[in-house]
């Protein structure tokens, strides 16, 4: 809106030139939160596993510090059901703000299973 609201060419020229290296930060709000076991060894060991407003559902390792797996879904999730364990097979029901729900599993196929509606 301020570009727009700048009446000469030369000042908008200016505007952009100074803005033009600064990146786009998109944020992304975390909607919605799970775990899932690491392995069927331990029952303490799990991994963080969050849906954000943007549609991306992340897998973070076991120290929460950085994502091992994304997958990116249509819509934004509301509700993550975790099914299995990590290192073995699982599998991630996903419903979605229009109703859809969306399985994913460890080889990192989304399939989208139906509307609940």
């Amino acid at each position: 809106m301020e570009l727009i609201n700048l009446t000469s060419d030369e000042v908008k020229e200016v505007f952009v030139e100074e803005r033009k290296n600064i990146p786009i930060v998109i944020k992304n709000l975390i909607v919605c939160i799970s775990i899932i076991k690491k392995n069927n060894e331990t029952n303490f060991i799990h991994q963080l596993v969050l849906g954000t407003e943007q549609g991306f559902v992340y897998i973070l390792d076991i120290n929460f510090s950085k994502p091992i797996n994304i997958f990116k879904l249509s819509y934004s999730p509301v509700r993550i059901r975790a099914w299995g364990t990590y290192d073995q097979e699982f599998s991630l029901h996903v419903l979605t703000r229009n109703d859809l729900i969306y399985t994913i599993n460890k080889s990192g196929n989304v399939n989208k299973m139906h509307n609940i509606i």
